[in-house]
């Protein structure tokens, strides 16, 4: 179902995010929860850009990864930091373990250059990870990305 709604080169998140209001709903809403990985976080990144005024990516860049340091967060991995890509996993409920791709990891990238999503995408390193983390932990809670 998400193939027919997913972002299409040349669109924004304004562009395709009402598209998910055309997928089937899974339960009768306030019948009981569930998360959502990609959707969810599209959503909540088309609302930062109305809000804020400012494309997702900018906005990530002035107010996140800029002061946190991130300096190896991007969406647009340059050819040159492709080799440094882990190879993804896949969790096998039937086994109960996780299985690594076939794919190389360049590979699996390859279509995305224009996707800039709330919800996957963005490459980083751990470094710049433990930054982020780090500033979670510093805010006690408090968020101030607004």
């Amino acid at each position: 179902n998400f193939d027919r709604v997913a972002m299409r080169e040349g669109e924004s998140l304004s562009d395709f995010v009402p598209r998910y209001a055309s997928l089937p709903l899974e339960f009768e809403p306030g019948s009981r929860t569930a998360y959502s990985a990609v959707a969810g976080p599209d959503v909540v990144a088309c609302i930062v850009e109305k809000v804020s005024g400012e494309e997702y990516r900018s906005y990530l860049k002035k107010h996140i990864t800029g002061p946190l340091q991130m300096t190896d967060t991007c969406y647009d991995l340059p050819e040159s930091k492709q080799s440094r890509l882990v190879r993804a996993f896949a969790f096998d409920s039937k086994t109960n373990t996780c299985i690594p791709s076939s794919i190389p990891p360049a590979e699996l990238r390859k279509d995305l250059p224009y996707l800039i999503s709330g919800g996957g995408a963005l490459c980083g390193t751990l470094k710049d990870y433990t930054n982020f983390v780090h500033m979670l932990y510093k805010s006690h809670n408090r968020f101030y990305f607004f």
